[in-house]
Formats: structure tokens, C-alpha cells, sequence
């Protein structure tokens, strides 16, 4: 931070966020620019009152480095991500990640190095964005395919021979991950039969059928399909056999 600029630290926030305009201003035209004022917001943002973390000693400069910093995020968010239809969720994502991170101490020698950091925090909002987009898109792939390949081999027969293929080493693959008898019994009770977690559970207490030693609800059952979600999701052939169809 700055350490030498004691007539900064005596300047209103006001001045220090006009001063920090102009210069961004002199530094877009390329001219000599002096980047002191706009680290200096960063200074009162990220200074805390003690140290035991209790908070943001600057809550207005916090607002000020916002209102002036959002669009720098947008404009990086813009050229990383082009396709992102959530751009307003990601910057919120974006200064999440920064303050989160500043509550464990952050401190920045120039103003070169806090947009440096800025823009990597971007990235890590984009690159995770990107991880939950998939993964989201892998479970409703995943779920589809299950509710429509059901376990008595429900195939479309004016498909491809491939797909049909597809589809059977599908379901089997998912009979070889599932290997419980109990876990594949619920698991195609509620995909292929459309059976909601409570009638499952009715069934197998009515049979005197524990999960886990206790008998049988539909948390129970519920926590159980998670489960058996959770690993056919990790599975690599099953990650293959969705991308290929």
C-alpha cells in the first residue's frame, strides 16, 4: 500500500475518487497518469479497523472501489467469457471472491498489481462459473438419459444402430456402477418407474427393508439416489457415453 503519500491519506474520499477519475482518464489518452489516488481507494477498502477481522474499516470506500471498478470486472468478464448469459451474477460472484479474500488480509505495493489481482480473481469467478455450467448440464444429461433408457431397455428402434448401442451400454454401465441390490433397486424404481422417494420408502418397510440398518424413509431414500448420482456422475465411461451421444 501506500506508504509514503501522507497528504492522501488527509484528502476526503470524494476528492480521492475524483482525483482517481481523472487519472484513469489521463491513462486511457496515455498520458503521464498518477496511480497513487486510485490506490488509495484500495487502501481504505481493504484497511480494517483491528485485527481480528471484524470488518471493512472504509464501508464508503468499499462502495466508491465498486462503482468504480465494476466495469474494469465487466470489461474482463466480456473478453473471457463471451458467452456468458449471467454477466451481472458474475461480477457479484467476482466481488464476492475479492472480499472474502480480503478478510484474510490482502495488500497491494502499486495500483498495477491490484488490477493484476482483480483480473485473476475474474478469472477463478469465470473458470468456476464455467465448472458448476457443466456439471449442471452432465446431471440433467445424466438424468434424461436414465429416465429415458429405463431398466427394461425402453429403446427407440428407429434409431441408429450406434445409438441403440449407446443407450444399452449405458444402462448396463449403470448396473455395473450400482452394485448394491438395494441401491439399484431404488435407483430404477425412481428413474425408470417414476416412483417419488416416499412410495419407495412405503415399499420397503411394508417388506420389513432397512437402509443402513433403519428402516426405510424417504430422506433415507432420497440421500441414497444422491449417492448413487454422485458416482455414476464420476463415472468416466458414463462421462463418455454423454458427450458421445
Amino acid at each position: 500500500m501506500i506508504r509514503d503519500g501522507p497528504l492522501l491519506a488527509h484528502l476526503s474520499l470524494a476528492e480521492i475518487e475524483r482525483a482517481c477519475h481523472r487519472e484513469t482518464a489521463r491513462y486511457r489518452r496515455r498520458e503521464p497518469s498518477d496511480g497513487r489516488f486510485c490506490l488509495e481507494i484500495f487502501r481504505r477498502a481493504l484497511e480494517r479497523s483491528d485485527g481480528e477481522r471484524r470488518g471493512f474499516s472504509d464501508n464508503a470506500a468499499s462502495e466508491v472501489l465498486v462503482r468504480i471498478y465494476t466495469e474494469f470486472i465487466k470489461a474482463q468478464i466480456n473478453r473471457a467469457a463471451l458467452h456468458s448469459s449471467a454477466l451481472e451474477d458474475l461480477v457479484q460472484q467476482v466481488w464476492l471472491r475479492f472480499w472474502r479474500a480480503a478478510t484474510t488480509g490482502l495488500e497491494f505495493p502499486s495500483l498495477e498489481a491490484a488490477l493484476s489481482y482483480l483480473k485473476l480473481t475474474v478469472v477463478c469467478a469465470v473458470i468456476e462459473n464455467q465448472r458448476r455450467t457443466r456439471k449442471q448440464w452432465r446431471l440433467e444429461s445424466l438424468e434424461q438419459r436414465i429416465e429415458l433408457s429405463g431398466e427394461e431397455g425402453l429403446a427407440d428402434h428407429g434409431a441408429e444402430p450406434f445409438s441403440q448401442h449407446a443407450r444399452q451400454r449405458f444402462r448396463e454401465r449403470c448396473r455395473e456402477v450400482l452394485t448394491d441390490p438395494l441401491e439399484h433397486f431404488i435407483f430404477w424404481r425412481r428413474y425408470s418407474m417414476g416412483f417419488a422417494p416416499r412410495e419407495i420408502a412405503s415399499a420397503l418397510a411394508s417388506e420389513g427393508v432397512l437402509i443402513k440398518g433403519k428402516s426405510a424413509t424417504a430422506r433415507a431414500v432420497s440421500d441414497l439416489l444422491d449417492q448413487c448420482f454422485k458416482r455414476l456422475e464420476d463415472d468416466p465411461e458414463i462421462q463418455d457415453l454423454l458427450r458421445n451421444d
